[in-house]
Formats: C-alpha cells, sequence, structure tokens
C-alpha cells in the first residue's frame, strides 16, 4: 500500500481516515453501519459480535498534531469512540481508539 500523504488536502485526509478505520472495524468483526449526515459528531456506527453499538467519530493527524473533538459534538460516554488515525509519511496509518467515558 503507497504510504505516502503529503499531497493528500486536509479533506482527503479526513476521507481516507475515515475509509481506513472502517476498515479496520470490519477486519476485527465488527458490523459498519455510515451515518447520513455528521452534523452530531459521529462518522459511523459500529456494532458488535454481542450486538453491542458504538458510535465512532473519526480524526485523521499527522505526527506534530493532535486529534481533538469540540465539545459540543464529544459524547461523555462508554459506546462512543473517538478513533484517531495517524498519517506518518513512509508509514501504515497508526489507528488509536479512546472512549467517551475516559
Amino acid at each position: 500500500m503507497k504510504t505516502t500523504y503529503q499531497h493528500l488536502n486536509t479533506i482527503q485526509k479526513g476521507s481516507f481516515g475515515e475509509a481506513y478505520a472502517k476498515m479496520a472495524f470490519t477486519l476485527e468483526g465488527f458490523e459498519v453501519y455510515d451515518s447520513e449526515y455528521d452534523d452530531r459528531g459521529v462518522d459511523f456506527v459500529v456494532r458488535s459480535r454481542s450486538g453491542k453499538f458504538f458510535s465512532v467519530q473519526v480524526k485523521s493527524t499527522d505526527p506534530t498534531s493532535n486529534p481533538f473533538v469540540k465539545a459540543d459534538k464529544f459524547i461523555s460516554s462508554s459506546d462512543y469512540l473517538l478513533c484517531a488515525v495517524r498519517l506518518t509519511e513512509g508509514q501504515q496509518p497508526a489507528i488509536y481508539l479512546a472512549r467517551g467515558s475516559e
């Protein structure tokens, strides 16, 4: 897989990170459901094998920046996941997860 990201603009990096996160969840056995609109800080919803649902917000970053979610979009709940996808030139994307309750 190509591992250069510098030619992508901010929107493209965000779209790539979201698609990468969806695939990672799928490979781990989750069902992935797209949200029609992203006006509430939820990019997609996943369902675990046990039937538990999680709302997922994805943020794509580079090695020099930290992901953040605006306070009015953040959900302090154990079924809300912040998924950070770090894009580092020459490396596969790295994924970090944090629950909204942590």
